[in-house]
């Protein structure tokens, strides 16, 4: 196919061949004997014979009537897309103009105005006009452009036009934009079949005077003074030697924290910490906010603010501490847990053990305790032979009424089970596998603290409860040692938060230099693979593990060697203190993964436009997956009005529901979970909660891409285009092959080149035999 703007020559006949070749044989001989004997130099007659023949010969071309013939663009038969950008990141200022990049798409698009390029295309096209910002949306002019969109589905909006005219002529896509998209796609085989792409680039490419917000991350920790640490990163563009104030502020706008950064260099990143306590559990919204330290102009100011919300759980925790006998352990940690309000000790304290079997010598006939007599012939009368315990704070008079739990829905209540010199005799082999599932299955907690019956001391090395142990406790022939014990942090406990009480390592340092040395400490030489020291116990010189931990199936276990903690707050006001808060961290770092039996994990989309996907876990007593419930989610936010949608079982998933929600809006939403058995009875309710933060997404990168527009252009032999260079666009179009061409012919013979050609050269053959008197 010939490309336009190129033609041929073409002889639609060859009627005439004949007499157009005999008249120029005659009129070549004709000439060479009329020169022959002409008295003319030899360069004039040459001169002069070759206008005259070229002269005939181009009156014999004429005789075959050439055709000039070529194909060019059909007008008004191929379609063109103008697509532009409509996202908020357009509205920057580069520090070149004064104008925002939005007003200059603005009036590139101006069809009011002397914009040649956009009227060529639409004489010669068909053109047809769109925009993005999440969505594609067509529009009849670019006056509806706003540029509020807070994303920019570039690739998105590319691959639904490429679909959309798959089928269609399309001659070429213009795309204006700054090349940010929010929704980068490696997988680009889409574009193989699409028209060439013509990016303009929006924007300069010098650097802005900026502050950017680019992530911001919240991590619950054990630390008492601060559960929450807040970790802001964020970049500064101009702002050397100044001050930038990061400001943290709660759901009512009252400031919790600041903090100065002040760079040093004009271009750099920064990272800041903040460690916070909320004032209640559950959901818990906060700001950050960029603020300069001085009065200065940014290219924008989208970026500086940043929504979060912090989960900490809707119910308190419950812990299950079980004692062989009453001890000092119990009472710190009882009053250690008092000011604990994540966190409730239940307890359950054996006071005697059970008597052994024999015959009661009573009166003639009875075998029974005689204690027992008056009280019936019922149950109690064996009761005497059970373990006798005291159970404290408990929730109702049934809760432990048995003792030790036997079934797993009362087990699995709790979060956490402390054992504190128990022997292994005590339990069953059921209430063993019991734990085993509570820990594995149900990922629960379980710390075993040292004493005269624990560990090895209580049998447990060959038990379930002993494989669970991160210690061997079948490589120690040492008895219990009673020599002073300096407790010490590993490696490994020196990186581990919940075991540090002081901001610094000096300060850590000291607090340990000044630990009181212990009296009971179950010594033990192995670790069993994966577990990790935390801390050590030195008694004359040989360090033994004092602190053990792992994870154990879907939970964590502990050892704790050490038999007397309680000495460490025995002594001062202030070690009573740090040992209570020790306790404390202990514990939330032993139910901090512990998982809820309604759950709701929010999943935000893999692009910044797309929905957010809920998922809900329901788990029955026993930590069955629930099959066959009705999941209701009621989602609302500040701005919007409240929504009730309803979940759907997961067609991969026992027991999980899913369901999608598009935000909005910018902000903080919330998410209150009801869950219905098949019978319509509630069974469990809990609440989730997430932020939205589309413009920090949109405002990543303030800079131009042009290496994206230049893959888009290249991939699809297109061009990359300044806006001050779209002039060029049409001489391109011109020189391209287009999806639907016409083919145009004109007669060459009767133009006015030909005959004005033929004329000249009889008339400077005429000039020549003139100036030589020959005519």
């Amino acid at each position: 196919m010939i490309q336009p703007g190129l033609a041929k020559l073409v002889f639609p006949t060859s009627d005439f061949l004949w007499p157009a070749m005999i008249l120029l044989a005659l009129s070549g001989s004709l000439i060479t004997l009329g020169y022959r004997h002409a008295p003319l130099s030899r360069n004039r007659k040459w001169a002069a014979g070759s206008l005259k023949m070229l002269g005939f010969s181009l009156l014999a071309f004429c005789i075959l009537e050439p055709v000039w013939t070529g194909q060019s663009t059909k007008k008004g038969a191929n379609h063109f897309v103008v697509l532009a950008d409509n996202g908020m990141s357009l509205d920057v200022v580069d520090s070149a103009y004064t104008a925002t990049r939005a007003a200059m798409l603005s009036k590139l698009l101006n069809e009011e105005t002397s914009n040649e390029w956009l009227r060529q295309l639409n004489d010669d096209f068909k053109l047809d006009r769109f925009f993005f910002d999440t969505k594609l949306k067509r529009t009849d002019d670019f006056t509806t452009l706003d540029n509020q969109g807070q994303g920019s589905a570039l690739y998105n909006a590319l691959e639904m036009l490429a679909n959309r005219y798959a089928d269609r002529p399309l001659a070429g896509i213009i795309v204006l934009t700054d090349g940010n998209a929010t929704d980068r796609n490696e997988d680009l085989a889409w574009l193989d079949n699409l028209a060439p792409i013509y990016p303009v680039l929006i924007g300069s490419d010098e650097a802005l005077v900026d502050l950017a917000i680019q992530q911001v991350t919240a991590t619950r920790t054990s630390f008492e003074d601060a559960p929450i640490t807040i970790k802001v990163d964020f970049s500064s563009s101009g702002f050397r030697a100044e001050t930038v104030n990061v400001r943290l502020l709660d759901a009512s706008g009252k400031l919790v924290d600041e903090q100065g950064v002040a760079p040093d260099t004009d271009t750099a990143q920064h990272s800041v910490r903040f460690r916070v306590r909320p004032d209640h559990s559950g959901l818990s919204h906060y700001q950050v906010i960029l603020q300069p330290g001085e009065e200065r102009t940014e290219a924008t100011t989208h970026n500086n603010r940043y929504a979060l919300t912090v989960d900490q759980g809707n119910d308190k925790t419950r812990i299950l501490y079980v004692s062989g006998r009453p001890n000092w352990e119990y009472k710190f940690l009882r009053r250690a847990m008092e000011e604990d309000e994540q966190n409730h000790l239940v307890g359950l304290i054996r006071i005697a053990k059970r008597e052994p079997k024999f015959d009661f010598r009573g009166r003639d006939g009875e075998s029974s305790n005689p204690l027992f007599r008056g009280f019936g012939k019922g149950d109690e009368e064996t009761d005497f032979d059970q373990p006798v315990f005291v159970r404290l704070n408990t929730r109702g008079a049934d809760e432990l009424a048995n003792g030790f739990p036997r079934e797993a829905e009362e087990l699995f209540a709790y979060d956490a089970v402390i054992l504190d010199d128990l022997e292994a005799a005590f339990f069953t082999q059921d209430q063993m596998n019991l734990v085993d599932r509570f820990v594995s299955h149900r990922g629960g907690g379980l710390l075993m603290l040292g004493g005269l019956e624990s560990f090895q001391q209580g049998g447990y090395d060959k038990t379930i409860l002993g494989k669970m142990s991160p210690v061997y406790l079948d490589r120690q022939t040492e008895e219990i040692s009673y020599k002073p014990a300096t407790w010490a942090l590993t490696r490994e406990g020196w990186l581990t938060p919940w075991i540090r009480l002081r901001e610094t390592e000096d300060d850590d340092g000291l607090r340990l230099r000044e630990m009181p040395p212990f009296k009971v400490l179950n010594r033990v030489k192995a670790v069993k693979p994966g577990a990790r020291v935390i801390a050590t116990a030195k008694v004359e010189g040989t360090s033994y593990p004092a602190l053990v931990v792992q994870h154990y199936g879907k939970g964590q276990a502990g050892a704790f060697m050490i038999g007397d903690y309680w000495r460490w707050g025995f002594t001062h006001e202030t070690f009573q203190q740090d040992m209570e808060k020790s306790w404390r961290q202990i514990l939330r770092w032993l139910v901090s993964d512990v998982p809820e039996r309604l759950s709701v994990e929010v999943r935000p989309g893999e692009a910044a436009h797309a929905p957010y996907l809920l998922r809900i876990r329901a788990l029955n007593a026993a930590y069955e997956p629930v099959d066959q419930a009705m999941v209701q989610v009621r989602i609302a936010q500040a701005t919007t009005n409240e929504l009730t949608l309803t979940a759907l079982p997961d067609d991969d998933e026992r027991g999980v529901y899913t369901v999608s929600y598009m935000p909005i809006e910018n902000g903080h939403y919330e998410a209150e979970v009801l869950i219905k058995n098949d019978e319509g009875i509630e069974s469990g309710t809990t609440r989730a909660g997430w932020s939205v933060n589309r413009t920090i997404q949109e405002f990543a990168s303030l800079t131009p891409n042009r290496s994206a527009l230049e893959e888009l252009a290249g991939q699809t032999e297109g061009k990359v285009f300044a806006p001050d260079t779209l002039k060029e666009l049409k001489n391109i179009l011109d020189k391209r092959e287009m999806p639907v061409m016409e083919t145009w012919s004109r007669t060459a013979w009767h133009t006015p080149f030909f005959f004005c050609l033929a004329l000249a050269c009889f008339i400077g053959e005429w000039f020549i035999r003139r100036r030589n008197q020959l005519a």
